[in-house]
């Protein structure tokens, strides 16, 4: 039996987390999620600077999240490509932020102020039980995690429906980043 591919992974994964997406529209998952992971940062004193991601098709919406983290004193920042081969630059962004059209037309703060984040929340298409993400191939957030934590603790989650969990241990090459614990409806779940 031959064994199954990223690209045939990515398929199915990305199918699972739309209909994830449609389910959990009629739910309480985004306030749970919120809910949650409010209660587990609040005595996170040493995480103020926090990336997200501006939300594409049927990821989770985090711009509630966001803001929540923002009104709580914390810093926020988005991620912008600079070339398909660096590592990612963090913007700051506010409820006020002007956004502009970046890489593959996500929205991006248009401001010039750059932050490092204590904390990296991704979006993924699944995970397993390890803690290996499944993106979507570009390894933006392989390379930038890799090269933060050359110079400094960076704590590194996903957040994910929690149907998106893979029960197949998901093919992890070298330069795969195992995260460090995954964000859904009941909370922060660390990888051991």
């Amino acid at each position: 039996m031959n064994a199954i591919t990223k690209e045939e992974l990515r398929r199915t994964a990305l199918l699972v987390r739309e209909n994830a997406f449609n389910k959990h529209k009629k739910t309480s998952f985004s306030d749970d999620l919120l809910s949650n992971f409010m209660l587990w940062i609040f005595d996170k004193k040493d995480i103020q600077t926090i990336a997200l991601y501006f939300p594409i098709n049927s990821e989770f919406k985090t711009l509630q999240l966001m803001k929540a983290l923002f009104l709580e004193g914390r810093k926020i920042c988005l991620p912008v490509v600079i070339k398909q081969s660096l590592p990612l630059i963090f913007k700051e962004w506010t409820p006020e932020t002007e956004m502009k059209t970046g890489h593959l037309k996500i929205p991006v703060p248009l401001t010039d102020k750059e932050l490092v984040p204590d904390l990296i929340i991704s979006p993924l298409l699944s995970y397993d039980k390890q803690g290996v993400r499944l993106g979507y191939g570009g390894g933006f957030y392989d390379r930038t995690v890799a090269d933060l934590r050359k110079k400094r603790t960076v704590l590194y989650l996903g957040i994910a429906f929690t149907e998106q969990k893979s029960y197949l241990n998901i093919p992890k090459e070298d330069h795969d980043i195992v995260l460090d614990g995954i964000i859904d409806s009941f909370g922060v779940h660390n990888f051991v």
